[in-house]
């Protein structure tokens, strides 16, 4: 009579693979729980420098140049770059060091010389953008003077206007 073997299922409820029957939300929720775990134990592997597995399947071969520049940091780079431009920095400080003691050593020739010393492209244009930004900040700064210069003159007038007149009120007739 039943084709299952065992107490009637009710409705609304699941078997999960040989286990206890349960609702459909106590099997979600199971699942949920389940799914959480296994991302927990991939972020606490991915912290701890393992690699997380996304599939169960098993290692799969990689690329080592891939490989190889994934495992480069970026902070390294950033710190070879840097060293790299303080090195260069250093460079044209002595090389600017250098041209002073020439310069020193030989007035005649530092007074017919430029004094200011060859410049990237790169730092022409930085010196070029400062010099517009300062000169929009004087600017704005000379308007701002003149809005409140012309807005004290205005107070004064209305100052004046009320001290020139007469005393006795006005009344308007109707």
């Amino acid at each position: 009579m039943n084709a299952t073997p065992g107490p009637p299922v009710a409705p609304g409820t699941v078997e999960i693979a040989g286990g206890p029957k349960m609702s459909r939300s106590e099997a979600r929720r199971l699942r949920e729980e389940e799914e959480a775990a296994r991302a927990r134990s991939n972020a606490e592997a991915w912290r701890l420098g393992g690699k997380a597995k996304v599939n169960e399947e098993g290692p799969q071969e990689e690329d080592p140049k891939k490989a190889a520049e994934r495992e480069r940091s970026r902070s390294r780079e950033k710190k070879e770059t840097l060293d790299r431009l303080a090195k260069s920095a250093a460079e044209k400080a002595a090389k600017a060091a250098a041209a002073d003691a020439e310069s020193a050593a030989s007035p005649e020739e530092a007074a017919s010389a430029p004094q200011a010393p060859k410049l990237s492209k790169a730092e022409e244009a930085k010196l070029l953008m400062a010099k517009e930004k300062e000169k929009a900040r004087l600017k704005k700064q000379a308007m701002l003077e003149a809005k409140k210069e012309e807005e004290m003159k205005k107070k004064m007038a209305i100052l004046e206007k009320d001290l020139n007149t007469s005393e006795k009120p006005k009344y308007k007739r109707y």
